[in-house]
């Protein structure tokens, strides 16, 4: 598919995948509409790219009205939506007994009510132009387990479910629903998530770069994939899970004493120097 041209819609668009995203499809010649709620970084990225074939919309995608007028403003400056990318969305971390209800309703809205409503604007534009693509920006955990990750799974794994449906749904108007399977990103996704987490950050493997997902989005887009992972270990996961949701739980849980071990030996060499 060549992107040359094509009007793309980028959520979450300020920082992190969103702006790698916006960068990636600029690189290829597309018309980009940022949108986020961070209006100033908007502004900044539009300068880096080119303000001419780009529009800053400023957006919280849990306001129906600021939808109505990402929408609007899209069509009335490029007359058309080819492609949206649903990458807005919020960390949530705790475990189940401890999970804040209010925090899980407003991860629920970012993660996955927000990104209904903007397909749900979207799609009338789509099918007047004669199709597109709906890109959502899904996560591993829908694949994998940790423990304290069960609220924000929850989200995630129901935008898939959206995400199957609408595949299905949408096929005969020409409209073609992608799912995007980050793993662990170098972003500020963590620091900026609500809730809590037990796990030490210091112990965290070092994740890919956003300008890797974001190519990789670019790339599964025009060579009409449906499912994107970020490497051969991803799908795999993604098979085994399918297939035999338990060995991915043993899997999790090697990982975890393996875990364990590392941060006894790393305090017992603290000791020894002190």
């Amino acid at each position: 598919m060549d992107l040359f041209g094509k009007v793309v819609i980028v959520t979450g668009a300020s920082e992190g995948i969103g702006a790698a995203t916006v960068k990636a499809f600029a690189d290829k010649g597309s018309r980009v509409v940022l949108a986020s709620r961070n209006e100033s970084a908007l502004r900044k990225l539009s300068r880096e790219i080119d303000t001419d074939y780009s529009l800053v919309v400023p957006t919280d995608i849990t306001r129906p009205d600021e939808i109505n007028e990402l929408i609007n403003k899209t069509v009335d400056y490029f007359q058309k939506i080819d492609i949206l990318i649903n990458n807005a969305g919020t960390g949530l971390f705790g475990k189940i007994a401890d999970l804040n209800i209010c925090d899980f309703l407003y991860a629920l809205k970012v993660n996955t009510l927000g990104p209904l409503d903007v397909m749900q604007k979207t799609v009338p534009v789509m099918v007047q132009n004669g199709g597109g693509i709906i890109v959502n920006v899904l996560s591993m955990i829908n694949r994998f387990i940790p423990v304290g990750s069960g609220g924000y799974r929850a989200t995630k794994m129901a935008l898939e479910a959206i995400s199957d449906s609408a595949r299905l749904e949408l096929k005969k108007h020409n409209i073609r629903v992608v799912s995007v399977y980050p793993g662990l990103t170098s972003t500020r996704f963590q620091k900026n998530s609500i809730g809590s987490t037990t796990s030490p950050s210091f112990f965290q493997p070092k994740g890919r770069s956003p300008e890797f997902v974001a190519k990789k989005i670019v790339n599964g887009i025009r060579t009409n994939s449906l499912n994107i992972y970020m490497g051969i270990e991803g799908r795999l996961g993604s098979y085994l899970y399918r297939i035999c949701p338990y060995v991915i739980g043993r899997i999790n849980n090697i990982r975890k004493r393996r875990i364990k071990i590392m941060h006894c030996c790393f305090c017992f060499f603290l000791n020894s120097l002190l």
